[in-house]
């Protein structure tokens, strides 16, 4: 048997073991960038979920501002309006127009109970 030295008998052993110790760090590395990825990817869904969630709230508070707008159209305020001296309200102009006055509650064909059941499914319809 030739006659090696320590460092010579034990260099491929050390080689071999530098290489496990490099693939299992190269290895490591990757999982952590795949964790990376997979954290940066969570936090952009949460992002577009949250802006999701506010342009849908603010879609749902534009429709809800329409529909109360019209609602106060409709419904709205008795008093006269300044500029025509004519109720705001649109039930006083029906009702004036058909003869009743504006605190006679006279007979002026208005279904009330047609009314208040569409005002109801109407406000359910809002929330």
């Amino acid at each position: 048997m030739p006659n090696i030295s320590a460092a010579e008998f034990y260099a491929p052993m050390n080689a071999s073991v530098l290489r496990a110790n490099a693939a299992a760090d190269a290895r490591k590395r990757a999982e952590w960038d795949y964790e990376d990825r997979a954290r940066q990817q969570t936090l952009q869904d949460a992002a577009f979920a949250r802006e999701d969630r506010l342009s849908q709230d603010n879609e749902k508070r534009r429709r809800f501002d329409a529909q109360l707008a019209a609602f106060s159209q409709l419904f709205g305020a008795q008093a006269p309006q300044p500029q025509t001296g004519q109720p705001a309200n649109a039930l006083f102009r029906m009702r004036g127009q058909m003869g009743g006055g504006e605190g006679v509650p006279g007979e002026d064909g208005i279904d009330r109970r047609a009314i208040n059941n569409s005002l109801a499914r109407y406000l359910q319809g809002m929330r």
